[in-house]
């Protein structure tokens, strides 16, 4: 597929303020790969207070992207031997790194198959970032491919692998994933090696999937199990993730899947987000969704802030945070809102004598600095030339 000059952007075009691990989203970006920490320095004692009765709290241990070698063992062992840190499979994994880098892909099936869980969900246990530690990332990928997909490792690659990899280390893997991808089928429950060429950027296979599902194909018995977001969220450009999004009568129903629309679409369609709100099912963690957004700095989003603040009740707050932090982009907003006709523009210019009575007239004009020429006299003519 010939690349669009969209595909070849390598920074976006908005002022969004956020990990730059959120922009590995979007594949098609020309994203330089973030350099890991350092390892730390390990403490025990620490790990040990996240261990009970044999169950690791993975939402409070210390295990990141900087655990170094031995604190990978730990966590390890810790997972599958009997209990927290285990001192046998310490000693065991300590003979099989011995003159080693890493541990080989078969030697590590067998590891996992020691768990007392379930065994082919041995390696979701794991925090990824832990096996990461202890393979080549070509055999982490060639694990997770022989396993049944579980979606969340998806998340975890895009956060905690993925934009590490070096650009030879990323073409390694893309080559293995290949391989894989000859010996499976997106309609089997092992067909996780789709979900990760769509997070590695192989766009043929990612579209030529997507292509191959009817309209309809959502509601059909075939999508039972499984994500249809990741896989367009893999495609080749912003406007190829929009088409088939929408053809395919998609709708976020997280904060991730909305951190994945900005880092593709980034202000252009922040009314889809607001959208699969308002089709969102009970128990749906909207607030966390919307506040994604607040990392977008621009016109359009102040006017998408400003509509959800006259408008939803739900996310008033979250809105007029939003447009009081970023008032240059508000000031603005205001003003071309104002120029328009109905209710609208008349909530818009109450907005705009309401800031300038907080602000007085010398802010005012400060943060109409940079405005289009015709933006800043509408401002002089609607605000600033009129009595207080």
């Amino acid at each position: 597929m010939a690349q669009t000059a969209e595909s070849l952007t390598k920074a976006p075009v908005v002022a969004i303020e956020w990990n730059p691990v959120n922009w590995f989203a979007a594949t098609w970006r020309d994203n330089e790969p973030l350099i890991k920490q350092p390892p730390r320095r390990f403490d025990v004692a620490e790990a040990t207070n996240n261990v009970d009765n044999y169950v690791v709290n993975w939402l409070s241990a210390p295990c990141d992207m900087s655990l170094s070698k031995d604190e990978a063992m730990f966590w390890f062992s810790s997972c599958f031997g009997q209990g927290m840190g285990d001192f046998t499979m310490l000693i065991e994994l300590t003979s099989i790194l011995q003159g080693k880098d890493t541990i080989d892909l078969d030697t590590m099936k067998s590891l996992l198959g020691r768990t007392r869980f379930q065994k082919d969900r041995a390696h979701g246990l794991v925090p990824i970032q832990v096996l990461d530690k202890l393979m080549t990332s070509e055999d982490l990928v060639k694990l997770f491919c022989e396993m049944p997909a579980m979606i969340p490792i998806h998340t975890q690659y895009r956060k905690y692998i993925l934009p590490f990899l070096s650009a030879e280390q990323k073409q390694s893997v893309q080559k293995e994933l290949r391989i894989c991808l000859e010996k499976s089928s997106w309609e089997s429950s092992h067909n996780f090696a789709y979900y990760l060429a769509a997070a590695l950027g192989l766009h043929d296979v990612t579209l030529e999937l997507v292509k191959s599902w009817a309209d309809n194909y959502k509601q059909s018995e075939q999508t039972r199990d499984k994500n249809l977001h990741l896989i367009v969220f893999g495609l080749g450009s912003a406007d190829l993730v929009s088409k088939h999004f929408h053809r395919l009568k998609l709708q976020l129903t997280d904060h991730e899947q909305v951190i994945s629309w900005i880092a593709h679409t980034e202000d252009t369609e922040l009314e889809t987000i607001y959208r699969s709100l308002e089709k969102a099912p009970f128990g749906t963690d909207e607030a966390s969704m919307i506040k994604v957004v607040n990392a977008v700095r621009s016109v359009k989003t102040a006017e998408f802030m400003f509509d959800l603040y006259l408008n939803d009740v739900r996310f008033k707050s979250i809105a007029s945070e939003w447009l009081q932090t970023n008032m240059r982009e508000t000031v603005e907003a205001m003003v071309g809102i104002s120029s328009r006709s109905g209710e609208k523009a008349d909530q818009a210019l109450a907005y705009l004598q309401t800031i300038r009575n907080n602000l007085g007239d010398a802010v005012i004009r400060e943060l109409a600095s940079d405005m289009p020429p015709k933006a800043v006299k509408r401002l002089n003519k609607k605000i600033l030339q009129q009595a207080k």
